[in-house]
This record gives C-alpha cells, sequence and structure tokens, in this order.
C-alpha cells in the first residue's frame, strides 16, 4: 500500500479518550480503557481478543467496533476488520465513523472498490442517512486523494495501466501539488506508452515541482521512448553551456550524446567532468560504458587503473582491469597488476586464480599448481581451491592427488557433473573401475547428462544395450547439446564485449568441455549403430530427425550409417543438410571432405578440407589440403594463394611448414629453402 491513513483512526480512538457516546447513554466499559492501552503500546493481538469479548456481549457500544476495527487493521486483518464492521453497521447504521473504518479496511483488500465505496458514503451523508461527531464530510471528501492513489497504485501492480492512470489522473487533479501522485501517475503514463500526456503534464507543472528528480528522469524517459532526444539534446546542452561543473547535468548530457551515438563528444563531457570531480564513481562508470562498447581495451585500461587510484579498495575493479590486459594479451602486466591484488586483499582467493591462469596460460602448470597449494595454505581447504587444484592436477596427469582433492571437495558440489566428470576419469587412470562406474552412473541419472557415461557403463557390462532405450537417450543428450550450444552462444557474446564470462572451471574451460561432449557424442552414435544393428539404427535416425528437424547432429548421424553401409551419395545428403543446419561444426566438413577424398574427387575434398580449416579445424589439416591439391594437379593454385597468405604476416607455424612442403612437392625447392630460412 502507498501510505496508511491513520486520520480515521485517530480520530475514532480520540472519542474513546474524551469518554462520548453519541448513540447510547452506556457508561464506557473499564475493558475499552484497557483496550486504549494495549492499543496505545501497538499490542493488537490482546487488544482484538479484549474487543472480541466485549463486541459478543448484548448491546456493545459503537466504540467497541470502532476499537475492534482499528486494531484490526492495524494488526494487517484488513478482511476481519470489515466483518466487525459489518457487525457494528448492524446495531448503529447511521454511524459514519464505521463506515470510514470500513473504507480504510476495503483499501487494503479491494482499492478500486473503494473509491465507489467512498463515494456511497459521500452521498449518504450529505443526504443525511448517516452522521457522526467524531468525521465530518469535509474530511471524508479529503480522504479521496489517498483512495485513489491506492486504487492507482493497486493497478499498476496488475500491469492495467488504462485503469490506474484513470485513478491517478483524478487524484492528481484534487492534490495537483502532491508528489507521490504525481510519480505514480507519471510511472502509469510510462507503462501505458502515453508519452505525449507524460510530457504534457511535467510541462505544467509548477517550476518547483519540475526539479523534483523522479519526476524529471520519468520526463526524460518519456522524451527518449517518444523519440525526442533532441528536445531533450537541445535543453541539456543548454544547461551545460550554463554551468559544465554541475554534476547531474553533466551526467546525462553525456549520456544522452552516447544515445545518439556521439561518443566523442560524450567522452569529452565525462573527461572534463572528472578532471574537476576525480572522486565522482559515475563518470568514470559511464567512461567505462563508452570504451567497453567501443572495445577499445586500451582506454578501458587507462580508466581502470585512474579509478583504482582513487578507490584502491574495490576489489571488482582491479578484477576487470586484470581481465582487460589479458584480452590484450598483456599477461606479464596481468600477473603483476594480481600479485599487487593479492597483498592488498588478503583472503581473498580470486586473485591467486587469476595469477595461476596467468601460469596455466604460458605452459607452467606446476606454477599454477604451486601457486594454489600456496593459496590453500593461507586460506585453508576452500572447495574452489580443491577444485581448481583437481582440475589442475587432472590436466597434468597427477590422477591420484587429482581424485584426493575432488573427493574432499565440499558436499556442495555432489550435484556438479563436470566434478563427477573428472572424478570419474581420474578413478579410471588410477585403475578403480568401481568408483569409477559410481560417477559415471550419477552423470547419467542427472539434468547434465554426458554421452562419456553410457559409453563406460556399456563397456564395463553395467548396462546392456539390448535393454537401452536409445531413442530417449539421444533424445535427453541432443537437448543437452543444444543446452551446450546456447551457452556458447552467451560464451560468445561476452567474449566480443570482452566480458568475463564467470567459468567456475577455469582449468577445464568451456571449450574443452564442449569438444569433450561432441566427440563422446560420436563415439557412442556409433556404438549404437553397432549394438543395434543398420535396420534397427535407421529407424532410430529416422526418428530422431523427425525430433531434431532442425538439429545438425541427427543428420551427422545419418551421415555416419551411410557412410558404415558404403552408401557415400546418401552419407552426402545427410552431412551436407548437417552443414547447412551448423556451419561451424568442422567435424561434418572433415567427414564430407574425407569422402570425396574416398571417391577420389580430390578437388572437392580440398575445398572441403579448407571449409573445415575455416570452420576451426587443427592445423593437422593443412597436409590434407597440400596432398588434395597434389593429387588434383593444382599444387601451384594452392601455393599462389597461401604466399600472398605468408607473406601478410598470417602464418602459423603449422601453416608455414605445410606451404615449405608443397613447394618441395612442387619441385619448387629454391623457394622453399628460402622460406626455411626466414625469407
Amino acid at each position: 500500500m502507498i501510505r496508511f491513513t491513520v486520520a480515521t483512526l485517530l480520530c475514532v480512538l480520540a472519542t474513546i479518550t474524551a469518554g462520548t457516546n453519541f448513540t447510547t447513554a452506556q457508561t464506557i466499559p473499564a475493558e475499552l480503557h484497557e483496550a486504549q492501552a494495549l492499543m496505545s503500546q501497538e499490542n493488537y493481538p490482546e487488544a482484538i481478543e479484549l474487543l472480541q469479548n466485549l463486541s459478543a456481549e448484548p448491546n456493545p457500544a459503537p466504540d467497541v467496533y470502532r476499537m475492534l476495527a482499528s486494531s484490526l487493521i492495524l494488526d494487517g486483518q484488513p478482511e476481519e476488520a470489515i466483518q466487525a464492521v459489518k457487525n457494528g453497521i448492524g446495531l448503529y447504521p447511521e454511524d459514519a465513523s464505521l463506515y470510514a473504518l470500513k473504507l480504510e479496511a476495503k483499501r487494503f483488500t479491494n482499492p478500486a472498490k473503494a473509491v465507489a465505496l467512498l463515494d456511497q458514503i459521500i452521498t449518504d451523508y450529505e443526504q443525511g442517512y448517516i452522521v457522526s461527531p467524531h468525521i465530518t464530510l469535509s474530511e471524508l471528501r479529503e480522504f479521496r486523494p489517498d483512495v485513489l492513489l491506492t486504487a492507482g497504485a493497486s493497478k499498476l501492480e496488475r500491469d492495467e495501466f488504462e485503469k490506474a492512470v484513470s485513478f491517478l489522473e483524478e487524484g492528481a487533479g484534487l492534490s495537483p501539488d502532491r508528489a507521490q501522485v504525481q510519480h505514480h501517475l507519471f510511472y502509469a503514463y510510462l507503462q501505458k506508452g502515453a508519452f505525449d500526456a507524460l510530457v504534457k503534464s511535467y510541462e505544467s507543472l509548477p517550476p518547483e515541482m519540475q526539479q523534483d528528480e523522479m519526476l524529471t528522469s520519468l520526463y526524460t524517459q518519456a522524451l527518449i521512448e517518444d523519440e525526442e532526444t533532441a528536445t531533450l539534446l537541445e535543453i541539456y546542452q543548454a544547461r551545460y553551456d550554463e554551468d559544465p561543473q554541475n554534476e547531474q547535468n553533466a551526467l546525462f548530457y553525456g549520456q544522452l550524446l552516447m544515445h545518439e551515438n556521439r561518443f566523442q563528444e560524450a567522452e569529452m563531457v565525462f573527461y572534463a567532468l572528472l578532471q574537476e570531480q576525480p572522486e565522482t564513481r559515475e563518470v568514470y562508470q559511464t567512461l567505462l560504458e563508452i570504451y567497453r562498447r567501443q572495445l577499445n581495451y586500451e582506454a578501458l585500461s587507462l580508466v581502470l587503473e585512474r579509478k583504482i587510484e582513487q578507490f584502491p579498495d574495490q576489489k571488482k575493479l582491479w578484477e576487470e582491469f586484470g581481465e582487460v590486459l589479458e584480452i590484450r594479451g598483456m599477461n606479464e602486466v596481468a600477473t603483476t597488476l594480481y600479485e599487487r591484488a593479492i597483498n592488498r586483499f588478503e583472503g581473498s582467493y580470486t586473485f591467486y586464480r587469476r595469477k595461476a591462469l596467468m601460469h596455466y596460460y604460458d605452459g607452467k602448470p606446476e606454477q599454477a599448481a604451486e601457486l594454489l597449494d600456496e593459496a590453500e595454505s593461507k586460506l585453508g581447504s576452500l572447495p574452489e581451491i580443491s577444485l581448481d587444484l583437481g582440475m589442475l592436477y587432472f590436466a597434468q596427469g597427477n590422477y591420484d592427488e587429482a581424485l584426493e582433492k575432488i573427493e574432499n571437495i565440499d558436499m556442495n558440489y555432489a550435484e556438479d557433473q563436470v566434478v563427477n566428470l573428472i572424478a570419474a576419469r581420474a578413478s579410471q587412470k588410477v585403475g578403480n573401475y568401481p568408483k569409477a562406474a559410481r560417477y559415471y552412473k550419477a552423470i547419467s541419472s542427472s539434468d547434465s547428462p554426458h554421452p562419456e557415461a553410457w559409453l563406460f557403463l556399456i563397456e564395463q557390462g553395467h548396462i546392456s544395450p539390448d535393454e537401452l532405450d536409445f531413442l530417449n537417450l539421444f533424445e535427453i543428450l541432443i537437448k543437452r547439446f543444444e543446452e551446450l550450444e546456447e551457452d556458447a552462444s552467451v560464451y560468445a557474446q561476452m567474449a566480443v564485449r570482452g566480458l568475463p564470462a564467470n567459468d567456475p572451471y577455469l582449468f577445464y574451460p568451456f571449450s574443452k568441455r564442449a569438444e569433450s561432449f561432441v566427440g563422446e557424442l560420436e563415439k557412442l552414435k556409433e556404438e549404437s549403430i553397432d549394438k543395434l544393428g543398420y535396420e534397427r539404427a535407421r529407424r532410430l535416425i529416422d526418428e530422431l530427425q523427425q525430433l531434431f528437424p532442425e538439429n545438425a547432429i541427427a543428420y551427422r548421424f545419418g551421415g555416419t550409417y551411410y557412410r558404415l553401409i558404403d552408401d557415400s551419395e546418401l552419407a552426402l545428403l545427410e552431412l551436407n543438410r548437417a552443414a547447412d543446419l551448423n556451419s561451424g561444426d568442422h567435424r561434418t566438413y572433415l567427414e564430407i571432405a574425407e569422402i570425396y577424398e574416398n571417391k577420389q574427387s580430390y578437388g572437392d575434398a580440398a575445398v572441403w578440407y579448407e571449409r573445415a580449416l575455416t570452420a576451426g579445424a587443427g592445423g593437422e589439416v593443412y597436409p590434407l589440403i597440400v596432398r588434395m591439391h597434389r593429387s588434383n594437379e593444382t599444387l601451384d593454385d594452392l601455393i599462389r594463394r597461401w604466399k600472398i597468405r605468408y607473406n601478410s604476416g598470417q602464418a602459423s607455424s603449422e601453416f608455414r611448414e605445410s606451404l615449405i612442403d608443397a613447394l618441395h612437392r612442387a619441385g619448387r625447392s629454391e623457394e622453399a629453402r628460402e622460406i626455411a630460412r626466414g625469407g
């Protein structure tokens, strides 16, 4: 609710203190004074119990019902208050104060109906049907803006913006200088999309109300939504020119410039403000946003470094600065930053972790492990440290140590299937197959299944292929693959924007996890064809393609099937469909290339091998491309294209070695030796 109208309740309680009763000459019982004392102490439950007992006696005074209803409202029981009022009205139908209490309770149960009830009460009072020495007609009329505000707010909560506007416009008309009503009305206009109405209302406000921050903010939003940024720019540019040191005006003017993609001008505004007010956090934040949008990491570094100087205890700044340095490839500088952060933020594991990752990226896993061991000795056996060490030990081939660390992790990770997967693999590596089976069974029954689990369980005899519902299994795994594709999209978008992906498994990153899933799914696909036989496998593939008509995996499955039965034409049809659905899967291109190579269509094979390379295949594809062009007698054409690329400086070691090999095979050994010498 917006505001509790206590005027009615206070008015009623005042009559009790006076000890008057306009309908009966009864003496006020002592219990009423006791109830009043309980209410003044905010002990409403005991007051309610006492007053309910009094209301059950013969001919209770109207004060009993007034106080009972008041106590119930104040105790948050409006429905019960309405019932108490109804009982009182049954005995005292002319008591206007009881109707006023009913109105107050109705504001909580049905605010819109409270408006109609107030109208009825005022009409009955005017016509003399109800009377009261405790509440006047003018006081009742003064309740109207409150009742309208509550009704409008309730409609806003229900997204009934048309009705909200109707109530609030009337309330604003009755109390035009009341900011709270205007706040709700402007918000209702904005939600309804009535931008013109909001703008007109704001511009008709008296000057002092136009200084209200919330009203100004809503007005600004309306202008932006109504694409009236030119008007806003004109207003705020004038304000900025008049007083460039006014922080709020300068900030908003700069943000408007950003909205119009005038980033260079916005940058100048914020830098000018920063020179005068270097302690203003919002200026830094807005500059950082500009540079994030521009992917200007060099400028991001400068602003972050400066902001850290001003606010050295903001841990998030150090984290972002380090991430930006990593994006820029300045790993040594990032490592130094993390060393400083470790000393400043004692007790924080974050910077140990980031520094260890720098060692890991530099091909120094031993140093990474030593640093994490140091963190564990200083910070204790935190689950995060045990997890990272377990992953790192596994990557190093220290399987016993990896398993020990993972099994010591807090039970919070018991349902973590990435952790279970590493534990299962480590158990296999140390020869503990029963333990591996337990982990793989947990994975197979989880919400994050992995095909590797079924491969192991089938191979070890824990699951019979004859009893396995392969259709249901592949349906589950393909859905899981689609989830991974969505995750990959998020990671990619964040990487483009220079934002951290917050991957919890830094030493077993998402790219490797996805690669593992797809690789094991390929193996399970072939295993299922082998176990089911060709006829049942064909039916399974048909059903999967019906279930997932837009998923490349179902068609790659078909391609594998047709390759196994030596039908290369149908295999190509299936794989081409898969390539159309997922142009980023280099495995599909490699399969198509292999089919063309087996058909001795070397030119086509070369095209598809090159597409696979573009889609992310490794450097091992370069020699295959050379072989195809040699077989197709088009080596000179390949060399011409590759030399252009080599001379542009886009040359990995694998590419350079394959270019040298191609030159030798083309009989151009002198050129090959020149490149080998670095020419």
